[in-house]
Parts: C-alpha cells; structure tokens; sequence
C-alpha cells in the first residue's frame, strides 16, 4: 500500500513541474511579446479593444506554477506532518548539493556559448544564493514544520486543525490582513500561504475529509474553478478596455491576472488535483520515480535567466504574429518534454558525481 501510495505522489511531483514549466514558459517568454506585437503591428493580434478566446490561455497559464508549488508543499505536508523529527540536514544537503552542481554547470556552460553565440545572460556562481527563490520558501516551510509546527498540529483534532487552516486561509486570503501580515516583512503573505498547504496536506493524511466525496465531484469542482476563472479573465478584460476607451486611448494591450499562491482559484485546484491523484491506485514503476526524482533538478534548470534567454530563440514573436498555432503548441511540448529529458540526464549525472565524492571521501577516510 505504501509504495502504491508513493507511487501516486511520484505522479504528482512530474504533474506539478510539468505545470510549473508551462507556467514560466508562458509568463517568461510568450506574455511579455503581445506588448510589442501591438505596438509594432496593430492589425495582427489584439489591440483594437475586443476580447479574444484564445488570450484565456495566457491567463490560465499564470495560475499554473502556483497551483504546481502548493502541490509540492502538499506532498511535503501529507508525509511531514505527523513526524516529531526530520532528518533537516539531509534534506538541505540534497537540495542545496542539486544548487551548486546546476550552477557551477550552467556557469561553465553558459560561458562556453559565449564562443558561440552572444547571449544576455549568463549563470556566474553567485546565482547559487540569488537564483530560485522557491528553495528558500520550500525550506523555510519544513524548518516551521520541523521546529514546531508538526508536533503542535500532530495533537490537533479535527474540529480545532480546521479551525487553524481557517484561520490562516483568512490570513493570506483576505485583502486587510494580507496587507499586514505583508507590512511586517516581505514575502510573509507568500509564505503563510505555503504553511497553509502544507497544513492542507497534511489535514488530508490525518482526517480524510473528501473521502466520502466521488471523484466526479471532485472534477467538477476543478471545472467549476475554470470556468469561474475564465469568467473572471472576461470581466477583468472587460474592464480593461472599457478604461481605455474613456481614457480616448486607441491600443488595448492585454493585462493577466499575476496570480499567486494565495489566490483561491489557486488554493482550491491545487488541493483538489491533489486529493483526485492521492486517491489513485498506481504501481510502483522505476522510471516513473527516477523520473520523479528528477523534479528538482527539472525546477533549477529551466527557471533561471540563461534558460529563459535561450528560448527566446525559438523565435515566439514571428510565431504569435503568423498565428500559427500548430507550430506554437509543438514548440511547446518539444520544451517540456526537452527540460525533463535534460533534467533526467542531469540529475543521472549528479547523483555519479555524489557517488564518486563519497568514494573519495570514503577513501581519505580509511587512509
């Protein structure tokens, strides 16, 4: 039962990263050029103050990489939760080895295609500590856990640990107590939304409380929150270009809602996702986990500023301005599936590279 179970969260950390790249391939290489394309070729896209179907997508892909977080800080939460001690230091040792192997590689790499082809941005070592804010946040959730927060939910019933995510659901949620939560240090509304999801998952291990709940429900709920979210994107538009006809402005640029891990469209899916996928009976497949394994690496070496340069090069602007779909959508899946690959074969080569340390270290011992 054990390895079907983690089975299902193996399926759901490739889940939420494949989310979490669409999300960043979106919102760093693709939204930023409707500006440009408006403003260089009004007849092309969608400057002249109407409303497009098809820019939905764009919106939806902002949500995507927060609902892949707060899936990985469920899962942590869900094996977490009911633990008195974690072994932290193991955790932070791989997690942070995984750091310095990407970017003592994509320093050397980065500097290589210097030789080859002039590039804006560069890996240097000191992206190690300002790179990939998610790392901070990740840790900083399982150090609450580890220092205290397990131990103190572990004693919660279900009546009062509801209570306790409802309270912080208001924290984070809710425009007021945001605002002073925020006002007290930056970031502390992001990180409470994470706490937040990890309490979730772990609520969901303790007190099944959608387990009476039929899948189909459960589906419906995602739809429901889709469609509420495109609704939503209508109404947000809307008002856009109705401010910029009593502005007697002539370009509409397109505007998406910067959705974060504390927006509740975001919230709601992200738990529902995972209570459809933990609820699955899969088996225990080696390259489903290595591949999930992966995930981290998959995380550091498409989310940084040289990755993201680099797919500028697959030429997304001609692409948006032909309106060639087919070809978009191709490219698409050819980067995801290429950043999984390449993480695959680089986190292959990494856990070699430990193996080799720890003989060499292994041996100075003996001597």
């Amino acid at each position: 039962m054990n390895k079907e179970r983690n089975s299902n969260f193996e399926l759901l950390r490739i889940v939420a990263m494949m989310l979490i790249i669409l999300h960043h391939l979106f919102v760093n290489c693709i939204s930023g050029l409707f500006a440009e394309i408006n403003a260089s070729a009004p007849a092309q896209l969608i400057n002249n103050q109407e409303f497009y179907g098809k820019i939905i997508l764009m919106d939806y892909a902002f949500s995507l990489g927060k609902i892949g977080n707060l899936l990985f800080i469920m899962i942590s939460g869900y094996f977490l939760i009911d633990k008195e001690s974690v072994n932290l230091a193991g955790r932070i040792k791989k997690i942070l080895s995984q750091v310095l192997f990407i970017t003592l590689t994509l320093t050397i790499g980065s500097f290589g295609l210097l030789f080859v082809k002039n590039i804006r941005t560069t890996i240097t070592v000191f992206s190690f500590q300002e790179e990939w804010w998610f790392i901070g946040f990740y840790i900083a959730i399982v150090i609450i856990g580890e220092i205290g927060l397990n131990r103190f939910a572990g004693k919660l019933d279900s009546k009062k640990y509801l209570a306790l995510l409802a309270m912080l659901f208001c924290i984070c949620v809710l425009s007021f107590t945001r605002t002073v939560i925020r006002g007290i240090a930056v970031g502390l509304e992001v990180l409470t939304a994470g706490v937040l999801a990890y309490l979730i998952g772990g609520y969901i291990k303790r007190f099944r409380p959608f387990e009476k709940l039929h899948s189909v429900a459960i589906w419906g709920i995602i739809l429901f929150s889709v469609i509420i979210m495109g609704l939503s994107h209508y109404n947000y538009t809307y008002n856009g270009i109705r401010t910029v006809i009593s502005a007697g402005e002539e370009i509409y640029k397109p505007e998406f809602v910067p959705y974060a891990e504390y927006y509740l469209p975001c919230i709601v899916l992200s738990t529902m996702i995972f209570e459809l996928v933990q609820r699955k009976k899969l088996k225990s497949n080696r390259i489903i986990s290595f591949i999930a394994a992966s995930t981290f690496m998959m995380y550091l070496i498409h989310s940084n500023g040289f990755a993201v340069n680099l797919l500028y090069y697959l030429d997304w602007y001609n692409l948006l301005r032909a309106n060639d779909n087919k070809k978009i959508w191709f490219y698409i899946v050819c980067v995801v599936v290429g950043v999984m690959i390449t993480s695959v074969m680089l986190y292959a080569l990494y856990l070699a590279v430990v193996k080799l340390f720890g003989k060499l270290s292994g041996t100075k011992k003996q001597s």
